[in-house]
């Protein structure tokens, strides 16, 4: 996934044409916001000496329209990088390692579940590569055992996602 750096300069890029930008103006249009407010978001990110997007938002909190753009943008790029993303690197894996930890003293998949029963994961991403990998590689570790419960055995919370449907505000 892209890092901050790479987010803003993705987004400092944007033009009408890419698919980033028409997804969220899409996403925009239904709060009333105009392809002009979006192009002026963009400048005015170019412009910003911050290295992120969300260090730009920080700056901006009380501009609420602003604040809006700015997590259409990051959710539109995330979008993006989430639909290009291949499985990490095997030497970059760290959801991996901690698979193989949670492993150790496990010979049964009851086993694995009793003894990971505290194990949980928070993110502050937008996708589902946790949940998707973790079924992979439980099932791959307990080909005859596992019952697809990934998501009871280890609960993946989404900060953003959890305030969008707190707030019923995705944007805000």
């Amino acid at each position: 996934m892209p890092s901050g750096v790479e987010l803003r300069t993705k987004a400092t890029q944007l033009i009408p044409d890419d698919e980033a930008y028409q997804f969220a103006l899409a996403s925009l249009s239904r709060f009333g916001v105009e392809a002009g407010q979006l192009k002026r978001f963009v400048d005015d990110l170019t412009r910003h000496p911050e290295k992120s997007i969300d260090a730009f938002l920080e700056k901006h909190q009380k501009e609420k329209t602003t604040m809006l753009i700015g997590k259409a943008v990051t959710a539109a790029l995330m979008a993006e990088a989430i639909a290009g993303a291949e499985d990490p690197l095997v030497d970059k894996d760290w959801l991996l390692h901690i698979v193989q930890r949670m492993l150790d003293n496990a010979s049964t998949w009851e086993s694995f579940v009793e003894n990971n029963a505290q194990v949980r994961f928070i993110t502050f991403n937008f996708d589902t590569f946790i949940e998707d990998r973790l079924a992979r590689l439980f099932h791959d570790s307990f080909p005859s055992q596992y019952d697809g419960t990934a998501a009871k055995v280890c609960p993946v919370t989404h900060v953003y996602v959890v305030r969008i449907i707190r707030t019923k505000r995705p944007f805000s």
